[in-house]
């Protein structure tokens, strides 16, 4: 009984810190490195890929011209997954999706081979992680991930 009261205690303190919207520090380091290659992956609330945004994360990974965007999972030093949870808004009897929480993802390749949609293991498996209930763009996600992962 102990033990899972430490678990869940565990559990809600790393959701407490990932509230803020500040990059989590991940609880081994992992040497990101100019140069890699990333497997960009981007799912709405059903775990469906949401292709229009997966462009635009892309576009702003070619941008910075830091990372090569690999063209398969296999080819991939890592994986760099954002996940758009979604809610519906009604006003006026019409609704209208908008994305209520935002959580992106750095993984190994083999850790999003056998957790694709287990979000907790995915974060609690992630080389580095974010999170916020703020409607981000992809440019400022992607900024943040090389800023912090990035130190000179």
């Amino acid at each position: 009984m102990r033990r899972h009261i430490f678990k869940i205690s565990i559990l809600l303190l790393s959701f407490v810190s990932m509230a803020d919207g500040q990059p989590q520090a991940p609880t081994q380091s992992y040497p990101f490195k100019s140069g890699q290659s990333v497997y960009l992956v981007v799912m709405k609330s059903n775990c469906s890929p949401d292709f229009a945004s997966e462009r635009e994360l892309r576009y702003e990974f070619e941008k910075r011209k830091v990372f090569k965007v690999a063209s398969s999972l296999q080819s991939a030093d890592f994986v760099f997954l954002v996940y758009l949870d979604h809610g519906v808004r009604v006003v006026f009897n019409t609704g209208n999706d908008y994305t209520k929480r935002e959580y992106a993802f750095a993984v190994s390749p083999t850790t999003y081979s056998h957790s694709k949609t287990d979000l907790y293991n995915l974060r609690d498996e992630a080389l580095w992680r974010w999170e916020t209930e703020k409607d981000t763009k992809f440019k400022e996600i992607v900024k943040m991930f090389h800023d912090t992962t990035l130190r000179k």
